[in-house]
């Protein structure tokens, strides 16, 4: 009964590392628009990619077009605006 047990948190603990590398793998990145219109600082997500290789293509298209933007490419994990409760 006790080996069991041991199988059983062993493949638990198995699958948890599983998933958890897996999920890390398929991490989208967004791009981040930074920028200030008549003194009112704005920072807003303005599209999202499966991969950063993506992301950084749009960033160089979208930076030649304006100078008024700066753009940044971050995973879908980090939101610069800070922890929600402080928006």
């Amino acid at each position: 009964m006790i080996r069991l047990g041991r199988r059983t948190s062993l493949l638990v603990a198995c699958c948890m590392l599983t998933s958890s590398a897996t999920a890390h793998a398929e991490c989208a990145w967004v791009l981040w628009g930074y920028g200030s219109d008549k003194g009112v600082f704005s920072q807003m997500p303005v599209a999202a990619w499966a991969t950063r290789q993506e992301c950084t293509d749009d960033q160089a298209k979208r930076a030649k077009g304006t100078e008024k933007m700066v753009f940044v490419c971050l995973p879908d994990t980090v939101d610069p605006r800070g922890a929600k409760g402080a928006r």
